[in-house]
């Protein structure tokens, strides 16, 4: 399950001569309070990512757009079609990370994959090498000033979940049933997240 919401994260670096010790920290932006956080150890000249909470000019919402059912060598296959969309109703461009999980199935019978996406998934390399191989799904993108409602940024993302009959008659399973983002009777992904970037941030 996504959340609707974009969340602002700064990628900050400790440029003082002290150590920040960790403990409860006071969030502005601006002059607008925006909450409170937890922060860690920060050495000098160490770099540390903190929240400034929800952005409402930006909303984000997946839909299932097509879900069909076929036979492919004895694997019965299920694909399912999603549109992202990004709605910015701000007055200049931001960069926007978002992220998402592809759910792993317990049993080996069952296989989730992803079949296309676009655009595509980031490239940078320190997520693709520590990321990606945890099944997170991330997208680098620029979301231009006003661009909502006929014009809303669109992502397209096909998913495919299947699982070979046989296995799936002997363990009485049966078909595959749910859409590979429901709650599912394999163990539920933590919910997506969308970080946006407009501060020079990370997610």
């Amino acid at each position: 399950m996504l959340t609707p919401h974009v969340y602002r994260q700064a990628n900050l670096t400790n440029t003082s001569d002290y150590v920040l010790l960790p403990g409860e920290a006071t969030m502005y932006l601006g002059t607008d309070f925006v909450g409170r956080a937890q922060l860690p150890l920060v050495a000098i000249g160490k770099q540390f990512t903190v929240g400034f909470g929800v952005d409402p000019q930006l909303q984000v919402q997946r839909q299932m757009q097509n879900k069909t059912r076929s036979t492919t060598g004895g694997n019965q296959v299920l694909t399912f079609d999603y549109r992202i969309l990004v709605n910015s109703y701000k007055k200049e461009a931001v960069k926007l990370q978002l992220w998402d999980r592809l759910p792993k199935a317990e049993a080996q019978a069952v296989a989730v994959t992803l079949v296309s996406q676009k655009p595509d998934v980031s490239a940078d390399p320190l997520y693709v090498r520590e990321e990606r191989p945890k099944n997170l799904l991330r997208w680098d993108l620029t979301v231009q000033p006003a661009q909502n409602g006929e014009k809303a940024l669109a992502g397209r993302l096909r998913v495919q979940a299947g699982t070979r009959q046989a296995d799936a008659d002997r363990h009485g399973r049966g078909e595959v049933e749910s859409h590979p983002f429901s709650d599912a009777s394999q163990k539920r992904p933590p919910a997506g997240r969308f970080c946006e970037a407009s501060l020079n941030d990370i997610c």
